[in-house]
């Protein structure tokens, strides 16, 4: 979908090849496992996907302005691909070091971590330098769809931390990992932006209470078990009753307090326009002074609007042989 409609641009095809990529390396798992009929064809996909993600963070939305100067930039990610496909398919296929394609693998592995990392990074840093309003909402919605897609791995990561085993699934956690491709997808296909404001921001604050919440009961659930062990000697369903009471306790601030939280952060201009124009309200009605109300005026335009300049043009009634007076 993404090809057929922007194959004539960068941006869809280093998209398509990371998709392309990623699909064989995914699919290609289960022979991991098995026959290692295809290793070669895997190793040549899994070393591909870090280029192709670092060198879409240099492409989308817009090329950074290092490679709109030299465009022949965007293929350095490509050519470090490259070297380890070359040095996977050595490992692979040589007899005499039979375990060297670990190694091989290991550093594509990294490769893709990082060229992730440095993806979702340079998302982070075009949200905050870009003002145009369509840049900064494709940029939200690819953070969005990373933090949806890395959270349950994440999750998986740290649940040592608090003391629990939970087995890989691939059923359960590459399912989220789409999220985060066809985040990109709408992203860059600029699909109905506008109407589906609301849904990103009520999927960022429900999707974050909820793994708060989980993290909460999960914790208090362990925690009072140990002191009812401790205690009584035995586990007690008392430590289900009383985290689901705190569960249910905590649900509505907690949502309020990540909604504002994620206003600032995600929707700011938004919430910092609402914010002013509340602000400049209430000061009509306390300020006597015009002139300190002219420029509070002029300020307020500034902050919501971001003009490069603005003015007040004001006409005084009550002699019109004067002429205007502006203000900036």
């Amino acid at each position: 979908w993404v090809y057929l409609v922007r194959s004539q641009s960068p941006v869809g095809r280093v998209f398509a090849y990371f998709c392309i990529t990623a699909s064989i390396a995914c699919v290609l798992l289960f022979d991991g496992m098995t026959t290692h009929a295809f290793s070669l064809i895997w190793t040549l996909a899994i070393s591909q996907q870090g280029g192709a993600l670092i060198s879409l963070a240099l492409l989308f939305p817009t090329p950074l302005q290092p490679i709109a100067k030299r465009p022949g930039l965007r293929f350095l990610p490509h050519v470090i691909s490259l070297a380890l496909a070359i040095w996977g398919v050595m490992a692979v296929n040589d007899q005499r070091n039979p375990w060297d394609y670990i190694t091989a693998w290991r550093f594509s592995y990294l490769y893709l971590s990082a060229g992730i990392l440095i993806f979702l990074l340079v998302m982070v840093f075009r949200q905050r330098i870009h003002k145009d309003p369509v840049l900064r909402q494709q940029t939200r919605i690819v953070l969005l769809g990373g933090l949806l897609a890395f959270l349950p791995i994440a999750f998986w990561l740290g649940a040592p931390v608090f003391g629990l085993s939970i087995r890989w699934n691939p059923d359960l956690f590459l399912p989220f990992l789409l999220i985060f491709p066809l985040s990109i997808a709408v992203a860059i296909l600029r699909y109905r932006l506008w109407d589906i404001e609301v849904l990103i921001n009520r999927a960022m604050v429900y999707g974050a209470v909820t793994i708060i919440l989980g993290i909460i009961f999960i914790a208090s659930v362990f925690g009072l078990q140990r002191l009812f062990t401790i205690f009584t000697g035995s586990e007690s369903d008392l430590a289900a009753i009383i985290s689901t009471i705190l569960i249910a306790a905590l649900f509505n601030p907690l949502r309020i307090r990540l909604q504002e939280d994620i206003d600032r952060r995600f929707y700011r201009h938004k919430y910092d326009a609402e914010q002013t124009l509340l602000a400049f309200s209430l000061a009509i009605r306390d300020e006597v002074d015009f002139d300190a109300l002219t420029k509070r005026l002029l300020a307020v335009i500034d902050e919501t609007l971001e003009p490069d300049e603005a003015a007040l043009i004001l006409i005084d009634h009550s002699d019109t042989n004067r002429p205007a007076a502006a203000g900036s």
